[in-house]
């Protein structure tokens, strides 16, 4: 494989494409919107962090923290090209969308004023599915499940 390719989770080599200047452009706006949608996560996150004695408003905080991980990531994950770099940035994506649905879900329980529905028994049988794939997708190399 030529360092212009790409190597997938099951040994397959992607050939990247020519890149032309509207693919370029359209990659750029791309970065820079994800890039922005962290930025903007972040900030509102802490602002909800600062107000967190509102009901809903830690899990809105954790759920932004989430999307900025996502984000950013998702907005560097763009820009790389080395396969093993590639790979692991798969982790910390993983990890922000593994953080969203979750905090998600307790974002609107506390808002709708069910917060009392938020017991670490909830959170953590909640967090079952998440932390099994980011575990499996951290794994990937060692197994052909994801």
């Amino acid at each position: 494989a030529s360092t212009d390719d790409r190597v997938g989770r099951r040994g397959a080599v992607y050939a990247r494409p020519a890149c032309s200047s509207a693919m370029a452009v359209a990659g750029a706006v791309i970065v820079a919107l994800a890039l922005l949608a962290g930025a903007t996560a972040i900030g509102v996150g802490a602002y909800a962090w600062r107000n967190r004695g509102e009901p809903g408003a830690t899990a809105f905080a954790a759920m932004m923290a989430g999307v900025a991980v996502w984000s950013v990531t998702y907005a560097v994950a763009l820009t790389v090209f080395h396969p093993a770099v590639w790979l692991a940035l798969e982790v910390p994506l993983e990890i922000g969308k593994a953080i969203v649905a979750p905090a998600w879900l307790f974002f609107a329980l506390g808002y709708a004023g069910r917060g009392e529905y938020v017991t670490r028994r909830l959170v953590a049988a909640v967090a079952v599915i998440p932390a099994a794939t980011t575990l499996l997708v951290a794994t990937a190399p060692l197994h052909d499940v994801m």
